[in-house]
């Protein structure tokens, strides 16, 4: 099945960020703003496989005095009522698999309060720990699903209705085995997830997306929240179909090029 990718990044613009350089005779200055200013923080999709135009822009006007901050909550809400309905207009649910790459924000790391995850649970019973969600699980040996609760029922002789740990848990799988680590220092989740490398921004496409646009902002700055409103659309706009397809290519081009080192 064909695979449609789906970059999501997010991107902030500041009104008092214009031009960094300027000419001027030696006994003039140029003064600059010393803050960077209100701010607007955009969510965006860039596909690579379609060079068609979508808007999919989330545009968020950050700061304790105006919509707060940007938060997982907010991403999750842009991400399924937003971005994946425009993904299924563009392509057939059951004719393309989607794949999201998302950059390595604390806003990306959510999950749902009651979410299955071993970080968030001790060792032992009960304690500072989340509640979760009850679960299924497959039994090898008979290849029937059973269920799981997380909780202690409320007539246990121990721990009634406590919050369960990690080693009870396995127990009850017949997986615990004496002197298990909580956490080692030697481990990796790449199993399902894939990565980009750290610190090459070069391999992610919508970078250079974002840097074009926001050398757009810097070149027509006006120093004000209504300029950046009306400003930060045009932007956007700016970056043709064709140049969006040309980023792909060239951040394509640079993998190939490291897989062949």
């Amino acid at each position: 099945m064909p695979v449609a990718t789906e970059i999501s990044f997010s991107s902030t613009f500041n009104t008092n960020d214009g031009r960094h350089q300027s000419w001027h005779s030696k006994d003039q200055v140029h003064l600059r703003k010393k803050a960077r200013g209100k701010g607007i923080t955009l969510s965006d999709c860039a596909k690579g496989l379609d060079p068609q135009r979508r808007h999919a822009t989330e545009f968020f006007e950050y700061g304790k005095n105006n919509e707060g901050y940007w938060k997982s909550e907010h991403l999750i809400t842009h991400i399924v009522d937003i971005v994946i309905p425009m993904i299924e207009l563009l392509y057939l649910p059951e004719s393309y698999s989607t794949l999201f790459f998302f950059d390595n924000a604390t806003s990306h790391a959510c999950f749902t309060p009651d979410a299955l995850q071993m970080k968030a649970m001790n060792l032992g019973p009960g304690g500072d720990q989340a509640y979760m969600r009850n679960t299924v699980f497959l039994d090898i040996q008979t290849g029937t699903f059973k269920a799981q609760s997380m909780v202690f029922s409320a007539d246990h002789d121990k721990f009634p209705s406590q919050l369960k740990g990690l080693r009870e848990v396995l127990a009850e799988h017949g997986l615990w085995q004496n002197r298990l680590r909580l956490d080692c220092k030697d481990k990796h989740n790449a199993c399902c997830t894939r990565y980009l490398l750290d610190f090459h921004c070069e391999l992610n496409w919508i970078e250079y997306y974002w840097g074009w646009a926001k050398h757009f902002t810097q070149d027509n700055c006006g120093y004000h929240i209504k300029v950046l409103r009306e400003t930060i659309p045009q932007a956007l706009e700016s970056v043709g179909n064709d140049v969006i397809w040309k980023f792909y290519c060239k951040s394509l081009r640079i993998m190939k090029a490291y897989k062949m080192d």
